[in-house]
């Protein structure tokens, strides 16, 4: 039986994350431009980091040899 990609279906998921958050904080365009700009910007960082992160934690075997090769 052939392995499922996994990275392949979780793409979807997280576009409609994505499309979510941007949706909810679109209020803050309503304010100003530039403060809806700025929001949107550090809400989206924010969530790139931390799902970096997830995905940092879900595969510990290539960490361990990456901090391995970085010491």
């Amino acid at each position: 039986m052939a392995k499922i990609n996994s990275s392949k279906l979780e793409v979807p998921k997280t576009l409609s994350l994505f499309a979510g958050i941007n949706i909810a904080s679109s209020f803050l365009y309503l304010t100003d431009s530039r403060v809806g700009l700025m929001g949107t910007l550090l809400i989206n960082s924010w969530l790139l980091y931390k799902l970096h992160e997830l995905g940092e934690q879900r595969r510990p075997c290539a960490n361990m040899s990456v901090q391995g090769e970085s010491f």
